[in-house]
């Protein structure tokens, strides 16, 4: 059941009466997770919001997989013996690249892409490259049909466009290096030490520098709708503690979500600003508003035996705060791609975000039939306790902006009109209802 909600006054309902009086908070509980094992395979790449996965197998050469949800390797065209898998939109569209070697793509590979047929299958292009090319790698793409990768000439790798059944475009006169992702925004991302953020309808890159400190580089893995981007910050130190789990985010700037480790730093990011990182001890997942989590804690054990996170295989999460994962379990002998699905996690998600438009400001994980608070700051982060919920927000000077009554399986989903006048504003929002709240979702009025 959808619940929709107006605005209601601040004055009126009287809630934040008074509120500026403590910072102390009710604790969050730590969420839960039940586990399903897909398949056996390799690293995990990516994940959509209807939790497809795709990843590369590395049992015997590589093969890029899916799982929808049925565990499966993808097509190869005729003479193809090797395929990788690197992202997956909304529509299940998958790109990676495809090659004639039995090892690896990297010997003569192609940057594919690969389209579900409408029964159960896939359709599979090769995308053309940059004139000359010897390798191509496809390593993201949006549901606006924009793919970025590379196209290798000679000895060098150039940042590349591409676009099915078109000629490719050559990024590299934008200073762009190795795109690792793209939004819907059409705002790519790069490994560029630091990290550029390309805007495909201008051809104009944003140097996004490094944290204050002791940093000399940043790099990037993925980039969200809010145009947040997580990856990793490089220190000045050297050696085998160097790097760290970073999140970037216009108006704050790059945040640090680790200490130093060797291989640390994040692998994606959701709409709503979580970040899944892979740290030295093992994977861990920081929710916004939530904490920092080894994610293997979170599992509720299956019948048999104890799902076990591996660090080096890749993670992936999505707005519904649903993860994918390598794992093992030893008492089963079962290892490969795990999908984790939350048993119970409050959480709030905001969507077209527009002004003079409805936004839609959607709470899961509820308490049932227990009233609901959506409030919102143009200040930002901060420390603000309501006596009258016993909760605490993290935004400084919180306005209440959307209220309602969860339903019987603790959801709610209230739409607000936005003003116009906000076009281009920052605002971050925080939903609550007695003893709890949500994450914060940063976003700009587009």
């Amino acid at each position: 059941m959808i619940v929709r909600t107006s605005v209601r006054s601040l004055c009126a309902r009287g809630v934040f009466a008074a509120c500026l009086c403590g910072f102390a908070a009710a604790a969050s509980a730590q969420p839960r997770y039940e586990a399903r094992f897909l398949g056996g395979a390799g690293g995990v790449a990516a994940m959509n919001e209807s939790a497809v996965v795709v990843g590369t197998s590395t049992t015997s050469g590589q093969r890029a997989w899916v799982a929808d949800p049925d565990f499966r390797l993808l097509p190869m065209p005729p003479g193809m013996r090797t395929s990788v898998a690197t992202d997956v939109n909304e529509l299940g569209q998958i790109v990676g690249a495809i090659g004639p070697s039995d090892y690896s793509v990297e010997f003569g590979g192609k940057a594919a892409l690969w389209t579900p047929d409408g029964q159960g299958g896939y359709d599979v292009e090769i995308l053309r490259g940059l004139p000359g090319e010897s390798v191509t790698l496809a390593t993201a793409l949006n549901n606006l049909g924009d793919i970025v990768g590379y196209s290798q000439v000679g000895m060098y790798r150039y940042p590349t466009l591409f676009r099915s059944g078109n000629s490719p475009i050559d990024l590299t006169p934008t200073g762009v290096f190795d795109p690792s992702d793209v939004n819907d925004r059409r705002m790519v991302v790069d490994h560029s030490f630091t990290v550029k953020r390309l805007n495909l309808n201008t051809m104009t890159a944003e140097d996004l520098g490094v944290p204050p400190g002791n940093y000399l580089a940043t790099t990037a893995e993925a980039i969200n709708e809010s145009n947040q981007v997580a990856g990793l910050a490089i220190l000045t130190s050297g050696g085998n503690c160097d790097r760290v789990a970073a999140r970037y985010t216009d108006g704050v700037g790059w945040e640090i979500f680790s200490s130093c480790g060797q291989w640390n730093g994040a692998n994606d990011l959701n709409d709503l600003g979580d970040v899944v990182m892979r740290l030295n001890v093992a994977p861990h997942v920081r929710f916004e508003g939530l904490g920092t989590f080894q994610i293997e804690t979170l599992i509720n054990d299956p019948p048999i035996g104890h799902w076990y996170v591996i660090n080096s295989f890749g993670q992936a999460i999505n707005n519904r705060r649903q993860m994918a994962v390598f794992a093992n379990n030893q008492q089963t002998g079962e290892a490969g791609a795990v999908l984790l699905t939350p048993v119970d996690l409050y959480s709030l998600r905001v969507d077209n975000l527009v002004g003079g438009a409805d936004a839609v400001f959607s709470i899961q994980g509820a308490t049932p039939m227990v009233n609901q608070y959506v409030v919102y700051s143009l200040r930002g982060p901060g420390s603000t306790y309501v006596r009258q919920l016993n909760v605490t927000f993290d935004l400084a000077q919180p306005v209440l902006f959307a209220s309602g009554r969860a339903d019987p399986n603790g959801g709610l989903e209230a739409t607000v009109r936005i003003p116009r006048a906000a076009t281009g504003r920052t605002v971050w929002f925080q939903g609550a209802e007695m003893n709890r709240t949500t994450n914060v979702v940063v976003e700009a009025v587009r």
